[in-house]
């Protein structure tokens, strides 16, 4: 039985490295919208940097549960990188076609730190 092949998503099978920092930016924008927060410019600067260091602190300055704020900061980011999948802003490496006539000849894996509903 072959060995199962295992391949990184970002920069591997994705174009690029990663997730851009602009789908972080828009979805921390976007969860704030929805929790009705209004942070000041400073807070809204850290937020976006996606840094978890002081989230909570910046959270309960603003009076929302940093829990459910990073729930719903993944899941715009998660919405953002499917719309630009969906879009062709960021493909698939075209030598990636080769990957249905593998999975035919051995079990094909995705590995990845990127959050798990975009894998």
């Amino acid at each position: 039985m072959p060995l199962p092949i295992l391949f990184d998503m970002d920069g591997i099978i994705l174009e690029g490295p990663r997730t851009s920092p602009q789908v972080y930016a828009d979805a921390v924008d976007a969860a704030l919208a929805e929790l009705d927060a209004t942070p000041s410019p400073a807070q809204r600067r850290e937020l976006r940097r996606h840094d978890t260091t002081h989230l909570s602190e910046h959270c309960t300055a603003l009076g929302i549960d940093p829990d459910r704020f990073w729930a719903l900061a993944e899941r715009y980011a998660s919405d953002g990188t499917h719309d630009r999948l969906r879009s062709g802003d960021r493909g698939r490496y075209d030598d990636t076609i080769v990957l249905d006539e593998l999975a035919e000849r051995t079990t094909l894996g995705l590995v990845t730190n990127n959050r798990h509903q975009t894998a």
